[in-house]
């Protein structure tokens, strides 16, 4: 009687050992314990495949230990996960999600509001080859955004604001940059100092115009000088940039955090 209540049970079992386990979803694991929870509270996990969204989740870091196992499909599928501090993009108070995957793009994991400046996004993005019976992946978040400061010699003229205007509006289900209009007003501190927080660049279309109180707009081809320093779009992880803009005497000194080396550009305005 026991032998033939076991079975029983192994022919109801789903995926026994003698069944097709083709028929038995994936087991996609995400090794969350690299992430240093001093700096990351949670993360954002997006899978994508052909199909459509897979998991559309949000992980606490107090969950990071215990690490991430879900069911997906056989296949590819595209796995996004990144941390935007805290969920809102640029402290507005709009979620990375609330102009997502369902939305009218039906693309991106973090769009930029026109006028917003980009939230600190740290990505890890991957694609999964689900057709085994697992799949594990081990999540290294990379810096996906610079914060880009303005300094200002000591005694020259500090501007009124200054206004950022690239080409990328966020990131897409690839973790790739997103294509769009991306502009954003950065005012100068007490000290002179004005700061931007921008994406990844995919060209030099990056430019800064200068609000001085007069008609005609100034405006500085920030992502041509960048380019002309070496400065590296294409790095798994941004560096920081310090701009020290002369604007009596019209020159600009590229400064690259980490770097020892200057490039001072005469500008025509």
């Amino acid at each position: 009687m026991p032998f033939a209540f076991f079975m029983c049970v192994a022919l109801v079992a789903g995926c026994s050992v003698k069944e097709d386990r083709s028929e038995c979803p994936c087991v996609l694991m995400l090794d969350l314990t690299e992430l240093d929870t001093a700096y990351v509270k949670s993360v954002n996990v997006l899978a994508v495949s052909a199909d459509g969204v897979v998991l559309d989740d949000y992980v606490s870091a107090a969950d990071f230990e215990a690490g991430y196992r879900k069911e997906v499909p056989h296949g590819f599928i595209q796995v996004n996960v990144w941390s935007d501090g805290g969920g809102t993009v640029g402290g507005s108070g709009v979620r990375s999600e609330d102009s997502g995957v369902q939305g009218r793009d039906a693309g991106r994991i973090v769009h930029i509001p026109y006028g917003v400046e980009c939230p600190p996004v740290y990505l890890h993005s991957f694609v999964a080859d689900t057709r085994g019976e697992a799949c594990r992946e081990c999540v290294h978040l990379n810096k996906n955004h610079c914060r880009l400061t303005v300094m200002m010699p000591d005694g020259s003229y500090v501007p009124y604001s200054l206004t950022f205007k690239g080409m990328v509006d966020g990131y897409d289900i690839r973790g790739m940059p997103s294509g769009g209009d991306f502009s954003c007003v950065a005012y100068p501190s007490d000290v002179g100092e004005s700061c931007v927080v921008l994406p990844r660049q995919v060209d030099n279309s990056l430019v800064m115009e200068v609000d001085d109180g007069v008609p005609h707009t100034k405006r500085f081809a920030i992502g041509e000088y960048l380019d002309k320093g070496g400065y590296d779009w294409n790095a798994a992880s941004l560096a920081d940039v310090t701009v020290i803009l002369d604007y009596t005497l019209t020159v600009v000194t590229i400064r690259i955090v980490g770097w020892e080396k200057e490039y001072v550009y005469d500008v025509i305005l």
